[in-house]
């Protein structure tokens, strides 16, 4: 359902699930999370992320919170936020189709 809604944003390379979302697909125990962490990675406009990310938010029923990094800073992994999140469970969402692969 994410990778559908998503697959047609121009500049978006790669997009990923993280927090207790990922943390319930992965097998991690804990309270159903109340919202989904979604990181984008590339450059696609704040403006056509938000209006996807509302969309979803009202499909899922739940809010998507999307954060983008340029791949440069997703490589790099220099900031302790994207450590943190390589760190913690992540989840892939395929942009060809609608699987997540952890």
């Amino acid at each position: 359902m994410i990778g559908p809604a998503i697959a047609d944003v121009p500049g978006i390379e790669r997009a990923f699930l993280f927090g207790s979302w990922a943390a319930r697909y992965t097998g991690e125990p804990g309270a159903e999370p109340g919202d989904v962490d979604l990181l984008l990675v590339g450059a696609p406009s704040r403006r056509t992320v938000s209006r996807a990310s509302a969309a979803l938010s009202t499909t899922l029923g739940r809010e998507v919170n999307a954060t983008i990094v340029s791949s440069d800073r997703w490589e790099r992994a220099s900031e302790g936020f994207i450590r943190q999140v390589k760190r913690g469970p992540v989840v892939e969402i395929d942009l060809d189709g609608d699987e997540v692969s952890s």
